[in-house]
């Protein structure tokens, strides 16, 4: 989860469209249904697919005053202080069943019109149009239900390529020949002549400064704002707009209602805390494999203080020992003052100290001394890195012990590590092999010194602490 508010559950139901109310439009029937198929009848005005999306909220665009269009745009040039020669827009998108305008994704130069525009994908009823010159109709999609949309750009090539649901759909030359960038990104649906359309939904916003999509400079799920909320540049990263979007999805408190289905978010309410106030131990958490696992992945959440200055750090350890000065880890993933590093690799990415970050390690050992590591943080791929290891003349089977350290040495810290949702698992994660949310201890209780204890006795001022405020 972003900006810095961590869940337990992700909600995986069905969600309703509280904004449809405001603007009178109830044609949205959202319902619990595994189906990603829409109802086609024209004559329907129920969309049956599936609706929901990864998370609670999303963007919702409308056109119901004439003279003006629903828009939603983000001015990428603006914030980054130069416009992006190369780069990637990554979207989901809901266009219903009952539609009949045409929804617009649209990369645009310095004006914000048809001379400015640089590419765009269109949805109209069913058909993706692009607009390259003219508007040509190059694939189709399944109208009620979410649309994965992915544009990539290229100054220097002139190009820009389109992929639907990881399909690549095709690369087409820039509409405006002359455009050296995207300066802002823009979501419409119908145009200024119109004034019944149904909600266009967006959620998932991603932008990146590469057309491989590895540096992420801009994110957007919608999970920060007030239901109904309008986005219109007032608290919100977007342009003022005549016809701004809003905040849709299920309030937190809409129902005081629990039943037995996944329908619900959960507030972790404890955590695990490590300290270092011994000049002679380091603060440490370590959970040890009883067979060591060759192609494996790890899971876990820190909160890394805003005011800290010591290392943080996630490392895995092969069966040749647990020293990272000896080079017997298979990976370690340090956070130190906003900045992530890879021992042997140097830095690789940031966080934000004061809020929670997700991080995941996956890798796959060659049996002797090498593995491949790829590290995701915030469910962002960072990269895929090759890190040589020792074993310490000791035959290397795998991962041995899972080790969350801090500080170190003979440095302390007045600050506390929290750590969540650790998880294991014995392949390339779908087979959990150990898991802790740390809500089955006493508050206070010392993770190593339980009995029966899953952590190993090395661990070091670990203890079991309330969800931090």
């Amino acid at each position: 989860m972003k900006n810095g508010q961590k869940m337990k559950l992700t909600k995986i139901a069905a969600v309703t469209l509280s904004a449809a109310l405001i603007f009178g439009c109830d044609d949205l029937e959202f319902q619990e249904t595994t189906s990603s198929t829409g109802d086609t009848d024209s004559g329907s005005e129920t969309d049956t697919g599936d609706t929901s999306s990864d998370a609670g909220q999303y963007s919702i665009l409308t056109n119901v005053e004439a003279g003006s269009s629903g828009q939603m745009r983000y001015d990428v040039a603006a914030v980054e202080g130069a416009e992006l020669t190369e780069g990637q827009v990554d979207v989901n998108v809901f266009y219903s069943s009952s539609e009949t305008e045409t929804a617009y994704i649209s990369l645009f130069n310095a004006d914000t019109n048809t001379a400015g525009l640089v590419g765009e994908v269109q949805l109209d009823d069913g058909n993706i149009k692009v607009r390259s010159g003219d508007s040509t109709t190059v694939g189709t999609f399944t109208t009620g239900a979410w649309v994965n949309v992915n544009v990539t750009w290229s100054v220097t090539d002139g190009t820009y390529t389109v992929t639907v649901d990881g399909t690549e759909i095709g690369t087409y030359d820039f509409h405006n020949s002359a455009a050296t960038g995207v300066d802002t990104v823009g979501f419409k649906i119908g145009n200024n002549a119109l004034t019944d359309s149904e909600e266009f939904l967006v959620d998932d916003f991603t932008i990146y400064s590469d057309e491989a999509g590895t540096t992420e400079v801009f994110f957007d799920d919608y999970e920060d704002y007030v239901v109904d909320e309008l986005l219109d540049g007032a608290g919100d990263p977007y342009n003022d707009e005549t016809q701004p979007a809003i905040v849709g999805g299920a309030a937190s408190d809409d129902t005081d209602e629990t039943d037995d289905s996944d329908t619900t978010e959960t507030d972790s309410t404890q955590v695990a805390a490590i300290a270092d106030t011994l000049e002679t131990d380091t603060g440490e958490l370590r959970y040890q494999i009883s067979d060591g696992i060759a192609v494996g992945q790890v899971n876990v959440s820190f909160l890394y203080d805003e005011s800290e200055t010591e290392t943080a750090a996630l490392t895995v350890f092969s069966t040749g020992g647990t020293s990272t000065s000896s080079g017997e880890h298979i990976v370690d993933l340090q956070l130190d003052s906003g900045t992530v590093s890879l021992r042997n690799h140097g830095d690789i990415s940031t966080f934000t100290p004061g809020e929670w970050v997700d991080l995941q390690i996956n890798w796959t050992t060659d049996g002797t001394s090498s593995a491949d590591v790829t590290i995701t943080i915030d469910d962002q791929e960072i990269g895929t890195y090759v890190n040589d290891y020792s074993t310490d003349g000791n035959d290397d089977t795998g991962a041995k012990d899972i080790q969350i350290r801090y500080a170190g040495g003979s440095a302390t810290t007045e600050f506390v590590l929290y750590v969540d949702d650790l998880t294991l698992y014995s392949d390339a994660g779908t087979t959990v092999s150990f898991s802790d949310d740390f809500e089955d201890y006493e508050i206070g209780v010392v993770l190593d010194e339980i009995e029966g204890s899953s952590y190993h006795g090395n661990s070091s001022e670990a203890t079991v602490a309330a969800q931090p405020e």
